[in-house]
């Protein structure tokens, strides 16, 4: 039997994992958190105000075995927070018709899950996917501006601050792909919400822009990616040359340091799309604090909207299913938001 208020969140003692338990407990929900590790996930629950609300089971997603019906048991949604080796799981839940939301920002995953729509549909299930920063809050900024121009190019624009903490396999994948991916291009200048202005962003291989050309009419759509300091980001993106990229495979373990703690002040995120289509162009700005406390609450606010309301079954992004006014009442402790739109000759 399922529970409305019951949710598992694998890996809920990680960096993004943590803050959606804590996010999700604030507002009434019972939480059983699933992982590898029982001394990791007692010592996070011994932090918790709501330690009562709080459950563990043991769950390892590279073994099919009888613990994830286990960890299923009575639980109405599933909040996936950990980078998955397969769609196995995400099959298991499906087919059970539980709710399961993914976090993961890699496009090879994504189309994996997209690939069991008729699983869900079988299951009476939904799965949501693109539940976070980018893709996730992206994917909404650009159905926003795009509502009278489905025909448009589009640019998206990611800015990340040094001063925020970012959790490991986040950074191990942005590292991999900031460094070691072909095809990023040469940068573009973007323009951003105060206090961070116009910046020079190089494109970036977040799953949004592709996942946006599968689902929707839309032209083109490019994501751009850039950092608070201006010179780290020249740097960053100067170690992608073939040349550079030996040295740049033999610091990366010194890089991942680096990037690993938060660096000076300049804290906080900014996110910025425009679309163009012939004269007129729309754009929309969003500017916030603490990248992954807005990761954990998108994905948060997500599940809550799924579990209060009745979704046709199917795998679904965010962008799909969601309009930004959705969540606007759960992230507008966390971000500022402006919408322009204009004809131009």
């Amino acid at each position: 039997m399922q529970n409305a208020d019951c949710i598992l969140i694998v890996g809920g003692y990680g960096e993004v994992g943590s803050l959606c338990v804590r996010t999700l407990l604030q507002w009434g929900y019972r939480i059983r958190l699933a992982g590898r590790s029982s001394a990791k996930a007692s010592a996070f629950m011994q932090t918790l105000p709501e330690a009562s609300s709080v459950s563990f089971c043991e769950l390892d997603l590279r073994r099919s075995s009888s613990l994830w019906m286990e960890a299923l048991a009575e639980v109405s949604c599933v909040i996936l927070c950990v980078e998955s080796p397969d769609t196995a799981f995400a099959e298991f839940c499906l087919q059970k018709g539980v709710l399961y939301l993914d976090i993961t920002a890699d496009d090879k995953t994504l189309q994996a899950l997209e690939a069991l729509h008729s699983t869900a549909q079988h299951g009476q299930s939904v799965a949501l996917l693109s539940v976070g920063l980018a893709p996730g809050l992206t994917n909404l900024l650009v159905r926003e501006a795009t509502q009278s121009l489905p025909l448009a190019h589009v640019d998206i624009g990611v800015l990340l601050g040094l001063g925020d903490s970012h959790g490991e396999q986040a950074l191990d994948w942005t590292l991999e792909n900031l460094l070691f991916k072909d095809g990023f291009g040469s940068g573009k200048n973007i323009a951003y919400a105060p206090p961070w202005g116009v910046r020079r962003s190089y494109p970036f291989a977040f799953a949004d822009q592709r996942a946006l050309l599968r689902t929707t009419s839309l032209q083109s759509v490019r994501t751009y990616l850039c950092l608070s300091s201006s010179l780290l980001t020249r740097v960053m993106f100067f170690l992608r040359h073939p040349r550079i990229r030996p040295l740049a495979q033999r610091i990366k373990g010194f890089l991942k340091v680096l990037f690993g703690r938060p660096l000076g002040t300049q804290t906080g995120y900014a996110l910025s799309v425009r679309a163009r289509d012939g004269s007129s162009v729309s754009e929309i700005f969003l500017v916030g604090r603490q990248e992954a406390l807005v990761t954990a609450v998108t994905a948060a606010a997500c599940a809550e909207y799924l579990l209060s309301r009745k979704q046709e079954p199917g795998v679904y992004h965010i962008h799909q299913v969601l309009h930004l006014s959705d969540l606007s009442h759960r992230l507008e402790a966390f971000a500022r938001i402006h919408l322009s739109r204009s004809s131009t000759r």
